[in-house]
């Protein structure tokens, strides 16, 4: 399968020159593309909801386990690839609360012939080389003859094991 990389613009500034003043504290924040870097994710599921849940594969899907997720940042765009599939990506990143950025996305994921096609919003924190967050998610899955919806609110937490891939 080839791997199309796309992208969306940006959603709010990326400019943090006027980080120190707006945060009150004196302390600037890096640039934006620090929350770039490819991470080893676990994602736990706090609720969920869907359709034919007793066929669903949650082996497969990213919302449950481990998978590896990788952020590149461009100057006017943001893709996801998760495992290397790509997504499209919307990026709100805090000017304010250095690490603290907003992230949408939404694609088809594959694995093991079984296809998740998601969406995706979150908020998330880089802090040195770990990633955590809550996100909303929401999946159609067909696994074979087997198909269904999934939904779920929950956490991801990771640690950086390197610089994005493409």
């Amino acid at each position: 399968m080839s791997h199309m990389r796309t992208t969306l613009p940006l959603q709010g500034s990326l400019l943090v020159a006027g980080a120190a003043a707006a945060s009150g504290c004196g302390v600037e924040c890096g640039p934006a593309d620090e929350i770039a870097g490819t991470y080893a994710v676990f994602a736990n599921v706090v609720e969920y909801d869907g359709s034919n849940l007793e066929n669903f594969p949650a082996d497969t899907s990213p919302a449950n386990g481990w998978s590896e997720w990788s952020i590149l940042v461009d100057t006017d765009s943001v893709t996801v690839l998760i495992d290397e599939d790509s997504f499209p990506a919307r990026a709100t990143v805090s000017t304010v609360e250095c690490g603290s950025f907003g992230l949408a996305f939404d694609g088809a994921y594959r694995q093991d012939g079984d296809v998740h096609v998601l969406s995706a919003t979150g908020d998330f924190n880089v802090f040195a080389d770990h990633l955590e967050g809550s996100w909303d998610y929401e999946e159609e899955w067909t696994a074979g003859k087997d198909s269904g919806t999934f939904n779920a609110t929950g956490n991801v937490s990771g640690t950086r094991i390197g610089d994005p891939f493409q």
